[in-house]
């Protein structure tokens, strides 16, 4: 199941309002259907923070409410980045 718009939208907003538990149910509902983390990055996180960075740029959202959304996805990809990392590797010689 991709991201789509209305999800975009609920997660931006649950951003915006602080709400960081929704956000990370959010993205583990998507983990959870098999949505490779690469899509949650591209179609979730990227997104938002373009949309984000568009308001506080017209002072639509003051520095520290953009700091917290941003802070939220930063710990949210904190989470998911060991998905994406092979696993441990051996020292090189």
């Amino acid at each position: 199941m991709p991201v789509d718009e209305s999800g975009l939208e609920r997660f931006i907003g649950a951003l915006l309002e602080g709400r960081r538990g929704q956000c990370a149910a959010m993205v583990d509902h998507y983990l959870s259907r098999q949505l490779p983390v690469v899509e949650i990055y591209e179609h979730l996180f990227k997104p938002a923070l373009y949309r984000i960075g568009d308001l506080w740029a017209a002072e639509r959202l003051s520095p520290a409410s953009e700091h917290m959304a941003s802070g939220i996805i930063e710990a949210l990809i904190n989470e998911i980045h060991p998905r994406m990392v092979p696993g441990v590797r051996k020292p090189l010689r």
